[in-house]
């Protein structure tokens, strides 16, 4: 039941956010910044960012994908993305998240820690012509930090099962893990 109300509910703002008139849609952006990124005033603050490098990735992320530059979007994803996802569907996926027809911009909150490697960014959606007494739309943007910098992840959803622990895996079940330490070989 409960999926078929979630089939439901995306099904409605799905409809929601495609009818209407839409008047001018953004322009690719020439100068660096999209017009469809927007900075709260804390966010704009660099004190509310750990590290000047994240707040640059993040930006440089952002305007790939809403520029439609898929491919360096692509890249800056975690390793473990880009090897469960193929970049034929990560472009897919990608492009309908960030269609000017569904969502004309994305209002970025203050990044909050969940580890000193681990960052959430709350990213609030802009649709074209919301629907009166629905919520706006939000989502959690997350940021890994390794050791060759910082990296976008991505977490298990209906749009990337494949990342789920729930996703087939190619090949035979290996042995269930029983919670033993393993040395390290040398």
């Amino acid at each position: 039941m409960n999926r078929l109300l979630l089939a439901c509910f995306l099904l409605v703002l799905t409809v929601v956010t495609s009818c209407g008139d839409r008047g001018p849609q953004p322009q690719k952006s020439t100068t660096g910044t999209s017009p469809r990124l927007i900075f709260t005033e804390e966010a704009s603050a660099e004190a509310h960012w750990p590290d000047a490098r994240l707040r640059q990735v993040f930006t440089e992320y952002w305007n790939a994908m809403l520029e439609g530059r898929w491919e360096d979007a692509y890249r800056q994803e975690a390793d473990y993305v880009r090897q469960l996802v193929s970049k034929e569907r990560y472009f897919k996926v990608m492009e309908f998240m960030t269609d000017p027809k569904k969502v004309s911009a994305f209002e970025v909150g203050v990044p909050r820690a969940r580890s000193p490697y681990l960052y959430e960014i709350p990213l609030q959606l802009k649709i074209p012509s919301p629907a009166e007494g629905l919520p706006t739309p939000a989502r959690l943007d997350y940021w890994v930090k390794t050791d060759t910098g910082w990296y976008h992840a991505v977490k298990a959803s209906l749009l990337f099962p494949e990342l789920g622990f729930g996703a087939a895996m190619p090949g035979p079940l290996g042995p269930i893990p029983q919670g033993k330490e393993v040395e390290k070989e040398s």
